[in-house]
């Protein structure tokens, strides 16, 4: 049981598995009819960023830039054109 009148928000972690499955979509779902804002953590890569979107989280977070920065602003701005040009739900903010 979630005490959603207790809550501000929903992160979403946990392990792969959990964070892409159905039951935490679930929850998103209901944070999100309930007017709450949903983050998705450990998104470090297009998939991940792409089922974020559709699942309709409202941001999400990574180390991708981190790690050879030069490298990776690039390449995440291309996920994120990516995402936005699919249709589909908004897609997250990324936060580094």
């Amino acid at each position: 049981m979630v005490p959603w009148e207790l809550t501000d928000g929903l992160f979403r972690g946990g392990t792969t598995g959990w964070k892409l499955g159905p039951a935490a979509a679930d929850l998103a779902a209901e944070a999100r009819a309930r007017g709450l804002t949903v983050h998705m953590g450990r998104v470090n890569s297009l998939r991940r960023l792409r089922h974020a979107a559709a699942i309709g989280c409202h941001s999400a977070d990574g180390t991708c830039l981190v790690y050879a920065p030069r490298h990776q602003l690039p390449r995440l701005l291309s996920w994120l054109d990516e995402v936005n040009q699919s249709g589909g739900t908004r897609p997250p903010a990324v936060r580094p």
